[in-house]
């Protein structure tokens, strides 16, 4: 075997696996939307960014921003 068979060998070696790898990842990706927790989670950290910076922000520049 010369150099350049090894290379192309090698070439649709890595192609291969590359595109294994792609559509195994992709058929998980099914998915409908964010679930209750992490709708939950974001709810609590939006309330907390409002009570933390957005309300001290408002006390600071002694305006109401809302």
């Amino acid at each position: 075997m010369n150099y350049k068979s090894k290379k192309t060998i090698m070439k649709k070696v890595i192609l291969l696996l590359t595109t294994i790898l792609t559509f195994t990842s992709c058929q998980k990706a099914e998915t409908t939307g964010p679930s209750e927790a992490d709708k939950a989670t974001f709810a609590r950290n939006i309330k907390a960014f409002e009570n933390h910076h957005v309300k001290g922000f408002a006390t600071r520049m002694g305006g109401n921003l809302k």
